[in-house]
């Protein structure tokens, strides 16, 4: 017993809707491909720079206080003692360090990341190469 027939039929009725009536910039797909690139590359960049210079600058905010608030004894000469000076110099290294290190995390941030406005300036050119034809109302 052969059926040509199929035992089992689906239908579904779609509606298309026509999109409205509105202003489009044509560009060329080598454009259309180079933005699409330019936006897959935008992301949040993880610098240690600037993570390792909070941290180290945090070291060199606890000698400060450690400084300030502590009452170091005099050695017997009268000069100043060896956990003052061991304690200073951790302070003005660390702040040095740390400094550099958010000074290193900023450059490091200029010169990685590709920002949404690099994407938008290309789309300002392409909107300027159709503004000369637009009639002003």
């Amino acid at each position: 017993m052969q059926n040509d027939q199929p035992s089992f039929k689906m239908t579904q009725d779609f509606e298309i809707i026509p999109p409205k009536k509105g202003k489009a910039y044509p560009i060329p797909k080598v454009e259309w491909d180079y933005l699409k690139e330019r936006i897959k590359k935008i992301n949040d960049v993880v610098n240690y720079y600037h993570t390792a210079g909070a941290i180290i600058l945090g070291f060199s905010g606890s000698a400060f206080i450690n400084l300030f608030t502590s009452d170091f004894p005099k050695s017997q000469d009268g000069s100043l003692s060896i956990r003052y000076v061991i304690c200073l110099a951790i302070a003005i290294c660390t702040l040095f360090i740390g400094a550099m290190a958010f000074f290193f995390g900023k450059k490091q941030r200029e010169l990685q990341a590709i920002k949404s406005a690099d994407v938008i300036k290309q789309m300002d050119v392409i909107e300027e190469r159709f503004r000369s034809g637009e009639s002003i109302l």
